[in-house]
């Protein structure tokens, strides 16, 4: 265990401020899957289609996004993804 994870109290994998959230409704889910694809764009400037670890293209591929969703030009315009 390292100096750090002793010093937060962490053990294993989860963080110390990890939370759990149950899923309300299908809006919800919608907001909770555009957090996780914005999350590149949020933190390292890479556009999710971009992301090679990212399962974006899938739901490109199965039309629940547009493969320009949250482009440099309309990241500001995405609203309500503040989850953390």
């Amino acid at each position: 265990m390292t100096e750090g994870k002793k010093y937060k109290k962490e053990k294993g994998i989860w963080q110390s401020r990890y939370w759990a959230h149950i899923i309300l409704d299908e809006n919800d889910l919608n907001k909770h899957i555009d957090y996780i694809h914005f999350n590149p764009m949020k933190h390292y400037k890479i556009r999710p289609k971009d992301w090679e670890y990212s399962s974006f293209k899938k739901y490109v591929n199965n039309k629940f996004y547009d493969i320009n969703w949250c482009n440099f030009d309309d990241k500001y315009k995405i609203s309500e993804l503040d989850l953390e």
